[in-house]
């Protein structure tokens, strides 16, 4: 079973990110779960605390003051090599990434 996380300050991209893994992962017919957090500390914490935890999309700018996207990606490829992580945001900066990167697991 592949295990996903969604990790986005702003709840309504993170319902939204969740409702389309979940719809793709149903439609490519894979074994998988979604999870969601809402700040990289609790990202952090669920992956240590999930081992399982493989896959992670976290967004790119959780606002001032807190570590982005690219510091946390960092972080937790150096505590465990093996988690993925790709980026997600609103701000039309960064192209969609949901569909691409989970046919490449499935």
């Amino acid at each position: 079973m592949l295990n996903i996380v969604l990790c986005d300050d702003d709840p309504f991209i993170l319902r939204l990110g969740a409702e389309k893994m979940e719809r793709i992962i149903e439609q490519k017919g894979c074994r998988a779960q979604v999870a969601t957090v809402r700040t990289g500390g609790e990202l952090v914490t669920f992956v240590k605390n999930n081992s399982r935890a493989r896959l992670v999309f976290l967004d790119l700018d959780f606002g001032e003051g807190g570590l982005n996207g690219i510091d946390i990606a960092k972080r937790l490829r150096r505590e465990d090599g093996s988690v993925k992580a790709d980026r997600i945001s609103a701000d039309g900066k960064a192209p969609p990434v949901f569909s691409c990167s989970i046919c490449k697991i499935c």
